[in-house]
Protein backbone atom coordinates (compact mmCIF):
# COMPACT_ATOMS: atom_id res chain seq x y z
CA UNK A 1 0.00 0.00 0.00
CA UNK A 2 2.84 2.43 0.78
CA UNK A 3 4.46 1.80 -2.59
CA UNK A 4 1.28 2.83 -4.38
CA UNK A 5 1.03 5.97 -2.21
CA UNK A 6 4.69 6.77 -2.91
CA UNK A 7 4.12 6.43 -6.65
CA UNK A 8 1.09 8.73 -6.54
CA UNK A 9 3.02 11.28 -4.47
CA UNK A 10 5.91 11.11 -6.94
CA UNK A 11 3.51 11.61 -9.87
CA UNK A 12 2.01 14.62 -8.12
CA UNK A 13 5.48 16.04 -7.47
CA UNK A 14 6.47 15.48 -11.11
CA UNK A 15 3.34 17.30 -12.27
CA UNK A 16 4.14 20.21 -9.93
CA UNK A 17 7.68 20.40 -11.31
CA UNK A 18 6.31 20.29 -14.86
CA UNK A 19 4.01 23.23 -14.08
CA UNK A 20 6.91 25.13 -12.51
CA UNK A 21 9.16 24.54 -15.52
CA UNK A 22 6.39 25.69 -17.88
CA UNK A 23 5.79 28.82 -15.81
CA UNK A 24 9.50 29.69 -15.71
CA UNK A 25 9.81 29.06 -19.45
CA UNK A 26 6.88 31.36 -20.22
CA UNK A 27 8.09 34.07 -17.83
CA UNK A 28 11.63 33.93 -19.18
CA UNK A 29 10.33 33.97 -22.74
CA UNK A 30 8.29 37.10 -22.15
CA UNK A 31 11.21 38.94 -20.60
CA UNK A 32 13.67 37.81 -23.25
CA UNK A 33 11.35 38.54 -26.16
CA UNK A 34 10.62 42.07 -24.89
CA UNK A 35 14.33 42.72 -24.42
CA UNK A 36 15.07 41.36 -27.91
CA UNK A 37 12.36 43.52 -29.46
CA UNK A 38 13.68 46.61 -27.70
CA UNK A 39 17.19 45.90 -28.92
CA UNK A 40 16.00 45.42 -32.50
CA UNK A 41 13.92 48.63 -32.41
CA UNK A 42 16.94 50.60 -31.16
CA UNK A 43 19.12 49.09 -33.89
CA UNK A 44 16.48 49.91 -36.53
CA UNK A 45 16.23 53.53 -35.34
CA UNK A 46 20.02 53.94 -35.48
CA UNK A 47 20.06 52.49 -38.99
CA UNK A 48 17.31 54.86 -40.15
CA UNK A 49 19.13 57.81 -38.60
CA UNK A 50 22.31 56.79 -40.40
CA UNK A 51 20.47 56.45 -43.72
CA UNK A 52 18.86 59.84 -43.22
CA UNK A 53 22.19 61.53 -42.52
CA UNK A 54 23.72 59.83 -45.56
CA UNK A 55 20.80 60.91 -47.77
CA UNK A 56 21.03 64.53 -46.58
CA UNK A 57 24.79 64.49 -47.22
CA UNK A 58 24.27 63.10 -50.72
CA UNK A 59 21.61 65.74 -51.49
CA UNK A 60 23.95 68.46 -50.25
CA UNK A 61 26.77 67.17 -52.46
CA UNK A 62 24.40 66.97 -55.44
CA UNK A 63 23.19 70.54 -54.83
CA UNK A 64 26.79 71.78 -54.62
CA UNK A 65 27.61 70.00 -57.88
CA UNK A 66 24.61 71.53 -59.66
CA UNK A 67 25.53 74.95 -58.28
CA UNK A 68 29.10 74.65 -59.49
CA UNK A 69 27.93 73.52 -62.95
CA UNK A 70 25.68 76.56 -63.23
Amino acid sequence: MTLKADIEAANHTIEDYRKLVNFITIQHGHMTIDKFKGHKVDHYKRMLRSFSVREITNCHISANLCHSIL
